[in-house]
């Protein structure tokens, strides 16, 4: 077993209220707690996770600020949320002997022209989308505790990937057949302004597909939507950057979509998300018993 840092990322959000201007900065880290056989290397399972700390400053963060601000993902001397205490967290009840045979990964994630024509056209957007893969998995692995193949830089070209350790590096070799594979199609963002006087509600609306596909049929397709939940009131003077605001609506939309991945499938969700899809929630069911359930 052995904790690895996939990837970091730092999000810079310009804030104005009040014509007072701040940075929020969106700091992350990426991780995985992986399992694999020292002889042959062959991946057992991972487990992900995702550490995030945010400051807001009055200008953009110079080189020693952001170090530090990463530092404070990874040292439990700043208190807070530490990478390592949440990897801990994971590795404490875990066993090697209840581990699946069956894998599932994350496979894509998709943007519609409509919808990616509502975000910051300076965007990187395949950067953009490994993240939100990236967040998908830690909320699934959260949920589900199931057997997730993790997403590493390369690991599709190669099917293997290689770990660095203080003794040198282990290649450790991923399935060669993934069965199971979700997938998120994001159909729409849409921004909804409402102004009264000296306030306004201000939403930022999200529409998608989650789609889990098996070795055979596609056993999950949910149409799923966030709307009022996406809202809040604002003062009229402020301005607000959409792409970080439909991120997060999109977030809390995957991050509840994954808690419903499970034996009993929360129906008030799945019911306000997608009011005109029935039985959707013996989807949830099926989805979780194929890909994530790990019992014997």
């Amino acid at each position: 077993m052995t904790p690895m840092i996939t990837g970091e990322s730092l999000s810079v959000v310009k804030d104005i209220t009040n014509s007072k201007v701040n940075y929020i900065h969106v700091y992350r880290i990426y991780a995985s707690l992986v399992f694999f056989e020292v002889g042959s290397g062959r991946l057992v399972s991972a487990k992900p996770v995702v550490v995030q700390y945010t400051d807001t400053l009055p200008s953009i963060a110079n080189k020693d600020t952001v170090s530090q601000g990463f530092s404070r993902l990874l040292n439990p001397t700043f208190g807070g949320v530490n990478l390592f205490d949440e990897l801990f967290k994971r590795a404490i009840n875990s066993s090697p002997f209840s581990f699946s045979e069956k894998y599932a990964r994350v496979a894509s994630i998709n943007v519609v022209p409509e919808a990616l024509a509502q975000l910051d056209p300076n965007l990187d957007v395949n950067a953009w989308k490994t993240q939100v893969a990236r967040q998908l998995e830690a909320y699934i692995v959260d949920a589900t505790n199931g057997p997730l193949v993790p997403s590493i830089p390369g690991d599709h070209l190669t099917g293997e990937f290689a770990a660095t350790f203080a003794s040198g590096s282990k290649v450790i070799k991923l399935p060669a057949e993934v069965a199971y594979e979700f997938s998120v199609d994001i159909v729409k963002f849409k921004e909804i302004v409402k102004v009264d006087r000296k306030q306004k509600t201000n939403c930022h609306a999200v529409k998608l597909r989650f789609r889990l596909n098996g070795p055979f049929d596609t056993i999950l397709e949910a149409p799923l939507t966030r709307t009022k939940r996406s809202c809040g009131v604002i003062s009229a003077d402020k301005q607000l950057d959409r792409t970080y605001y439909f991120t997060q609506s999109l977030f809390s939309l995957l991050k509840e979509s994954s808690a419903s991945l499970s034996a009993k499938p929360d129906k008030e969700f799945l019911k306000r998300s997608a009011p005109k899809s029935k039985g959707l929630h013996k989807q949830f069911i099926k989805a979780w018993k194929s890909a994530l359930d790990s019992s014997w």
